[in-house]
């Protein structure tokens, strides 16, 4: 080994022996700091500025899902809010035209409601949504928004939102041109996200609000689908 490859040598032992040092100190030093510690972690992991969430603060943020505010029958239970997933569930509805939320492959909607001893079901209800529903959410009055990818629902149009005040269906405008897999309210105004680039006629990229008569954009919106 020649002066050059000794000299080289040493000065990466010297190098190695300095930055292991510097990290015992340095995990020492801020043993008692869980901030940095986490600031560690992410930094391990590659996730400083990357705007992804882990997967705990991912499973905090997912919807809950809609059976938790379901009654026996599959109505709503009064006081309910908040925005709900109703993966699982399919619509139906009541003998007031209610709609029911009930476990995809339940038939328990399509038997008699009283002891029917004549072989005819008497219950015809309301047509249901014409395509799939994303989306569910409840204000504080009780009002409940339905949101997915149809175009009619309780032989109402309306175009991948609607609002169901207790009584009858209602659109929220003229709706969406694709599909809302999102909806968040707040006091009387209802947030929706989704597939479309427009709301009620109004250029919305991915995300708008209705504010009990009419939609606006949020902004320039998002760079994708919500």
């Amino acid at each position: 080994m020649n002066m050059k490859q000794i000299i080289l040598s040493r000065i990466a032992s010297n190098t190695i022996v300095a930055i292991l040092a510097m990290s015992f100190l340095c995990q020492f030093a801020y043993a008692d700091r869980p901030d940095i510690q986490w600031m560690r972690s992410d930094i391990r992991y590659g996730n400083i500025g990357d705007g992804r969430a882990s997967t705990d603060e991912k499973n905090e943020q997912a919807q809950s899902s809609i059976s938790s505010i379901l009654n026996p029958d599959g109505t709503i239970k009064e006081g309910s809010t908040g925005s709900f997933d109703p993966k699982g569930f399919r619509m139906a509805y009541g003998p007031n035209g209610e709609p029911r939320f009930l476990p995809e492959g339940d038939s328990g909607n399509l038997a008699p409601e009283d002891e029917c001893t004549d072989g005819w079901d008497n219950r015809f209800g309301l047509a249901g949504a014409n395509n799939n529903v994303y989306a569910v959410a409840v204000d504080a009055a009780g009002n409940l928004y339905a949101a997915g990818a149809f175009t009619a629902i309780g032989n109402v149009t309306a175009n991948r939102i609607a609002k169901w005040n207790g009584s009858s269906w209602t659109a929220l405008g003229t709706g969406m041109n694709s599909s809302v897999a999102a909806i968040a309210v707040s006091g009387t105004d209802v947030y929706a996200g989704g597939g479309f680039t427009t709301a009620g006629g109004v250029g919305a990229n991915y995300i708008a609000k209705w504010n009990g008569s009419s939609w606006s954009a949020l902004g320039s919106g998002m760079n994708g689908i919500v």
